[in-house]
């Protein structure tokens, strides 16, 4: 395979951009993000008469057992833009690494020969 310097440059600046995009991201939430409708117990509460509560919870696994956090009134929507950005940071690591991979298989030096 020749070695295409302009082709590794180009693959080097996409890869720093994939890398630029992944900072300005923000803030990351490994963590699933869920609204949460349910009945207190109380016989005369509206949610007993069909209206049930609403919440959201964020899921995630820590040391492997399960643990669930009640996001606070106001936050709901900071919690579900850390998720997608979390999911949008897997999709540009994905692309970076194929960029990566490319770079990797491309020659490093035409003049290098095989040794025997």
């Amino acid at each position: 395979m020749k070695r295409n310097p302009k082709a590794e440059m180009r693959a080097r600046a996409e890869a720093q951009r994939l890398l630029a995009q992944t900072h300005a991201l923000g803030l990351l939430l490994k963590a699933s993000v869920v609204r949460r409708r349910f009945r207190c117990g109380k016989p005369n509460c509206r949610c007993a008469h069909g209206n049930p509560h609403q919440d959201m919870i964020v899921c995630r696994k820590v040391r492997g057992k399960n643990q669930t956090i009640r996001v606070r009134t106001g936050r709901e929507q900071e919690a579900l833009l850390w998720q997608k950005n979390w999911r949008r940071f897997k999709r540009i690591v994905e692309k970076l690494t194929d960029e990566e991979i490319r770079i990797l298989s491309m020659p490093k030096d035409a003049t290098r020969r095989k040794q025997r």
